[in-house]
């Protein structure tokens, strides 16, 4: 067997249970899932900073295999672990995109808000500023002009 065939029940540990064989085949193809949830996770745009996308495909990949669980009864080991598994974060990762692209919608609409406000504020306190004195200085005089020959 190479490494690129799907793990059958019985090698997937002997494990006793769907979860427990999709547990197996999760660990054994574990790094391979995580490289591939890093590029979706890049590709989604999901990390502003290309340092940022380990830690988000890390929480990305945890909602999948917890996903994964919940559906373990739509997992076919004979077809491979890891295409079923990016196709779980593939979802996972566009709803946490959604997600994020609505809660900075939302973050916009708000800091517009702010400005707006701000910026009646602050017109306000310019025309409270901007009054001409009740008693106004007059203006200096102008220089005194050369005689002319």
């Amino acid at each position: 067997m190479t490494s690129a065939d799907p793990p059958t029940l019985a090698e997937a540990g002997a494990a006793t249970s769907p979860v427990d064989a999709l547990g197996a085949a999760i660990t054994k193809e574990f790094p391979r899932l995580r490289i591939t949830v890093q590029m979706l996770v890049w590709k989604l745009h999901l990390a502003d900073r290309r340092q940022d996308v380990p830690d988000l495909a890390d929480e990305v990949l945890s909602e999948t295999v917890a996903q994964a669980i919940k559906l373990v009864d739509r997992w076919d080991p004979a077809r491979g672990t890891r295409p079923w598994i990016a196709a779980l974060a593939d979802a996972t990762g566009i709803q946490a995109s959604d997600l994020y692209w609505e809660r900075f919608r939302r973050a916009v609409v708000v800091l517009m808000m702010a400005r707006d406000a701000g910026g009646i504020q602050l017109a306000a306190a310019r025309k409270r500023n901007t009054r001409k004195p009740a008693s106004p200085t007059p203006p200096n005089p102008p220089p005194p002009k050369p005689d002319q020959p």
